[in-house]
């Protein structure tokens, strides 16, 4: 059976960072279990984000960490969408919908509360960190 292919919000990496015992660390140690993608406009945010000087020294987040986790990202496959999306309330989020669609994903997996609520958008699941877990162990 084929992986299936998922795209990550930004704030699975910053928690994973933040807490690495919790559920978004021990999906970001399942990656042998799917087949992360990213686009272009989510690799330039993660990597804003976790560049943050005062967001890493808020969160006790060591660079280097931060550094491993914007590696893990660039050494995903790379999406460049073509369809523009309109559908979430907060227009930023639009982007990992726009990379979902590009990349056939079967899933969004995200904290984010306005994506979240979408539910599913041309076929792509949107699921939290824990959802989406429990749903790939029901494919083991």
């Amino acid at each position: 059976m084929a992986k299936p292919r998922v795209v990550f919000d930004t704030n699975l990496f910053l928690r994973a960072l933040i807490n690495p015992k919790g559920v978004n660390a021990h999906l970001l140690q399942s990656l042998d279990r799917y087949l992360l993608i990213t686009s272009p406009a989510i690799l330039e945010e993660v990597i804003e984000v976790l560049s943050r000087p005062e967001l890493l020294r808020s969160k006790a987040i060591a660079k280097l960490d931060a550094a491993r986790m914007i590696n893990l990202l660039r050494r995903a496959p790379l999406v460049t969408p073509t369809v523009t999306v309109t559908v979430c309330r907060d227009p930023d989020d639009n982007k990992f919908l726009e990379a979902a669609i590009a990349a056939k994903a079967e899933y969004l997996v995200t904290g984010d509360k306005d994506l979240r609520d979408i539910g599913e958008y041309e076929g792509v699941k949107i699921r939290s960190p824990a959802e989406f877990l429990q749903e790939l162990a029901g494919q083991a």
